[in-house]
């Protein structure tokens, strides 16, 4: 009678000099690596301001301000962070000692808070985030902005005589009421359709510095809400990037409106309200 045939034994055989991990150790080291894919994907921060058509002080204020937000969470991952987290930071800014006292500036802590709003709605929109804990975060309210003394008397002139002559087009009276708070007409001649948001504005120096969120009054929103609306009516492209204030003439309809032709506005209705207006002025 045959003998039937031995049941066969697989030895696995390792290159000389390495040795066989343990199941666990190879588990955990998968589990490390899939973890660390988890985080790199979810720090949506570069793919968030390459979608942005920004400039590039305002693009590095915003990674500046998500950066700093990422190291206070103790990188937490984006997709975990919620109401309190963002609450307990706009705390913190408030409370945060400066060499002048304590807490932040309110355009300061204004301009932090913006910047996670933003990142958040733009995560939301990707559907990146079922929720945005952002959502419900208020804006730190802030005093009356101060005018700048030189444009002070002009824009004040305009305010009162301009009601003697007629209703102002609502382009024009939005562009009286920003600089009611304290732009120059070059400044205004810079701001995009971004650059208003949350009842303030967001404005960068001529100087290329970015001086953060300014508040407007209810009447300065009224009359900026004002005219977008007509902007929307008139079939303007409202993108993000576009010019705030548009050029109304036949040679340049719809294109920004340039310093030359906001100083000479101003001068006009000036002229109109009985005030005289000085270059150095605007």
């Amino acid at each position: 009678m045959a003998k039937p045939d031995p049941i066969p034994r697989f030895v696995e055989v390792s290159p000389p000099g390495t040795s066989i991990a343990p199941a666990a150790s190879v588990a955990a080291s998968v589990a490390a690596s899939v973890a660390g894919a988890v985080s790199a994907l979810s720090d949506w921060v570069d793919q968030f301001l390459s979608d942005r058509e920004i400039r590039p002080n305002t693009r590095r204020m915003y990674e500046w301000q998500l950066r700093r937000f990422q190291r206070w969470l103790q990188h937490k991952p984006w997709q975990e962070v919620t109401e309190s987290d963002i609450a307990g930071y706009k705390n913190c800014l408030e409370a945060k000692p400066t060499k002048h006292g304590q807490g932040l500036k309110p355009a300061s802590i204004n301009q932090a808070l913006a910047s996670i709003r933003s990142f958040y709605e733009w995560l939301y929109h990707r559907r990146y985030i079922t929720f945005n804990p952002a959502l419900t975060i208020e804006l730190v309210v802030l005093s009356e902005p101060k005018l700048k003394n030189l444009q002070a008397s002009i824009v004040h002139e305009l305010g009162e005589g301009l009601s003697l002559h007629g209703q102002l087009s609502v382009r024009d009276a939005a562009i009286v009421w920003v600089l009611k708070h304290g732009l120059s007409a070059a400044e205004v001649g810079t701001l995009n359709i971004d650059d208003y948001r949350q009842r303030a504005l967001q404005v960068e120096s001529t100087k290329g510095a970015s001086d953060g969120l300014g508040a407007l009054s209810p009447d300065a929103c009224c009359a900026v809400e004002s005219y977008l609306e007509w902007c929307l009516e008139e079939g303007l492209d409202m993108s993000s990037n576009k010019p705030l204030f548009r050029s109304q003439s036949n040679r340049n309809y719809g294109a920004r409106m340039s310093y030359r032709a906001i100083y000479n506005l101003i001068k006009d209705l000036a002229t109109i309200a009985g005030a005289t207006a000085k270059s150095s002025e605007l």
